[in-house]
């Protein structure tokens, strides 16, 4: 690992906190982050654009008012008493506010302590619209970071309980029907059928859906967040290494400036007081092609990186490995939330984080993005999995492409079709299905297809395979709802939803009803 951090980019700065002027004056006018300054006493001595439309109160109207009054409970109000306390940290906080028209403002709180009091930095758990109007509930698009987690444990658990339960119905099939243990296998799938509720009811409180879908330029996102970033890194400098036109990506601007605000805090945190400790953050683009040594954590393609980087105590392999556990940290005040949370949103944005440290040697993290263009500049490229779509199939079987990226569900899945007499071909991303369709996409007559992959996902390889196949039956599979692919299944006959975890005969139904329902449409 570097731990000179020499700066390799094209553009790279070293920023001041909030006592710069420059820096105070881009703070103030700020309007998606709010940001308060309150003096050791309680009073309120900066206020920006972003907790005006936060809280309704311009800055005139709140100067030199308690903090405390815009709390809404004594518990609350006990929090701002701890947050001037010099003596204790500032953690993470779920705030609950008051507007000025007297509405609950539901908010996560952190900040930064200096000479002259804390800065806080305010970010909405539920949107704030440009005006003073109250937004309806449940237009989320503030990240909790408790949300984020919640679906990102929900989709990995049912990815889980899906190997549970197929495994289950694969053990079932084997066992003569009189056998004793048939009660007690058929009991662990009922078992991960009812986890998989408990999953259902997490992914209704996390959202899981990107909620703003912009295009951006990630060295740009970095640099106007980064005077925000510094505040709330305190001494810590930060260096930026900057690759100028980046390709953009697509994404939700708050969802990643969080990613980003949690990497950089978890770095100035392990810096822990040493001398000439630093951070870096660095962007670059990195093109992944097939077979190369990435490629079995991304599909081929170009990706936007963002790498942050310190020189602080860094990790042992054991706490590498748990590094991304929920509510797993190696500090005794710590938050545990920063990088379970930072992979959920990552994930929902169909890309990867990764973790390399070693101890005293400091860490390293790094985010990767498709770029805006992977869907349309990925070209056709050639199978990887070595297999004649030309060759007569055993007994006029129906070939099935199941396409995931999680092993366990390929191996359940194929074990299920295969012994039902189906023929089947595997992929592990949706590189890898187009790839096989591409030899000849009359030799594939079902596609089961994952929602949630790395790279493109499963609604993106199915406007592929549209361009190539437009009959082609599709089974749509994800441990989400189908509500967010209601209006896919509406327009197109020949696509329909199975949810995850499956039980063999739900699996066996789907296919078989989709596959008969194809050939009456034809």
């Amino acid at each position: 690992m570097n731990s000179a951090m020499e700066p390799r980019g094209q553009m790279h700065v070293v920023l001041a906190g909030l006592d710069d002027p420059k820096v105070r004056l881009e703070v103030k006018d700020l309007a998606h982050l709010a940001v308060i300054g309150v003096r050791h006493d309680g009073r309120i001595t900066f206020w920006n654009r972003g907790a005006e439309r936060l809280l309704g109160y311009s800055s005139t109207q709140v100067e030199n008012v308690d903090f405390g009054d815009l709390l809404r409970t004594p518990g609350q109000r006990a929090w701002a008493a701890t947050i001037l306390d010099p003596d204790r940290p500032i953690p993470f906080h779920r705030a609950s506010l008051s507007r000025r028209d007297g509405a609950p403002v539901a908010c996560m709180a952190h900040g930064n302590r200096d000479s002259a009091g804390v800065h806080l930095f305010l970010s909405p758990c539920q949107p704030v619209s440009s005006g003073h109007e109250q937004p309806a509930a449940g237009e989320a698009s503030g990240m909790d970071p408790l949300a984020v987690l919640a679906g990102g444990i929900a989709h990995d658990f049912n990815n889980l309980l899906l190997g549970m339960v197929g495994n289950a119905d694969l053990a079932l099939m084997e066992l003569p029907g009189d056998s004793s243990v048939r009660d007690h296998v058929e009991q662990v799938a009922q078992a991960g059928l009812r986890a998989a509720d408990l999953c259902r009811q997490l992914m209704a409180f996390s959202g899981n859906a990107i909620t703003v879908k912009e295009t951006l330029d990630l060295s740009d996102l970095i640099s106007h967040a980064t005077p925000l970033v510094q505040m709330s890194l305190g001494p810590v400098p930060l260096r930026l290494d900057l690759t100028a036109e980046l390709p953009d990506i697509e994404g939700d601007t708050n969802q990643l400036r969080q990613v980003l605000m949690n990497l950089l805090t978890n770095a100035a945190e392990a810096i822990d007081g040493r001398a000439n400790g630093r951070v870096a953050v660095r962007t670059r683009l990195h093109e992944n092609s097939y077979g190369g040594p990435e490629s079995r954590d991304l599909p081929p393609g170009r990706y936007a990186i963002i790498e942050v980087q310190d020189n602080g105590t860094g990790m042992d392999p054991d706490q590498v490995a748990r590094a991304f556990e929920p509510f797993f940290t190696t500090k005794f005040m710590g938050r545990g939330l920063g990088l379970a949370a930072a992979q959920g949103i990552v994930r929902a944005h169909h890309g990867t984080i990764s973790l390399c440290s070693s101890r005293d040697e400091g860490t390293t993290v790094t985010v990767a993005l498709p770029v805006k263009g992977l869907r349309a500049a990925i070209p056709t490229p050639p199978s990887t999995q070595r297999i004649d779509l030309d060759e007569a199939r055993p007994g006029g079987r129906r070939r099935v492409l199941v396409v995931d990226d999680e092993a366990h569900v390929r191996t359940v899945a194929n074990g299920i079709l295969r012994h039902a007499e189906y023929d089947v071909v595997l992929a592990e991303h949706g590189g890898a299905a187009l790839a096989i369709l591409a030899e000849d996409p009359a030799a594939v007559d079902l596609v089961l297809l994952d929602m949630t992959m790395p790279g493109l996902d499963g609604l993106e390889v199915l406007q592929r395979v549209r361009q190539v196949r437009r009959d082609l039956p599709v089974l749509l599979s994800s441990g989400y709802g189908p509500e967010k692919v209601s209006h896919v299944l509406d327009a197109d006959p020949h696509c329909q939803f199975l949810a995850k975890p499956y039980r063999r005969q739900v699996l066996l139904d789907a296919v078989g009803g989709l596959l008969e329902l194809s050939a009456v449409d034809d």
